[in-house]
């Protein structure tokens, strides 16, 4: 496994990592050294600051970065091993693998948008501060600066990630 998640030279590994470290980066936070316990055990770090007082939005942003990365990454190598059987002409392009994980995460953030719903979801719904708290630092809103208010609550949800693909050739 930690070959698989860390080392490997193969397509994908390296390019998920770093695309995950560049999110992460508009945090404002440092990103940990990962090592194959730290991977695992996503789910039970706290971020904390330098008083150490839990960061609770950039704590559930790691566990869905990491576990997501992790995830992909797992998923990646089996369709190169076993689906392709190692096929080097079969392998996935690295722009293709960063596209599976924007898409990834850009599907998690509209799931937390649309669990935020009290009228769907009713006491099981994700408080709208913990959906602000994990996804507003990262966000990039077109045509405005930072985030506007309750923005994953309309219903044109015209936030995004990353910025758009230029049109055309340029691509």
């Amino acid at each position: 496994m930690d070959h698989i998640l860390l080392e490997c030279g193969a397509p994908g590994q390296d390019a998920i990592w770093h695309e995950t470290e560049l999110l992460w980066s508009r945090t404002g936070l440092e990103w940990p050294a990962l090592n194959l316990g730290l991977i695992l055990g996503c789910a039970l770090v706290e971020i904390r600051d330098t008083n150490g007082k839990k960061h609770k939005g950039a704590s559930r942003l790691f566990r869905i970065l990491v576990s997501k990365a992790a995830f992909l990454i797992w998923k990646i190598r089996n369709e190169r091993r076993i689906q392709n059987q190692d096929d080097p002409e079969k392998h996935a392009f690295e722009q293709e693998i960063v596209g599976r994980w924007r898409a990834q995460i850009e599907k998690r953030l509209r799931i937390d948008a649309q669990m935020t719903n009290r009228r769907k979801f009713k006491s099981r719904a994700l408080p709208w501060n913990t959906m602000k708290e994990t996804w507003d630092k990262i966000l990039l809103c077109q045509g405005t600066r930072g985030t506007p208010e309750r923005w994953w609550a309309g219903p044109e949800f015209l936030v995004s990630i990353w910025p758009p693909r230029p049109r055309g050739r340029e691509r």
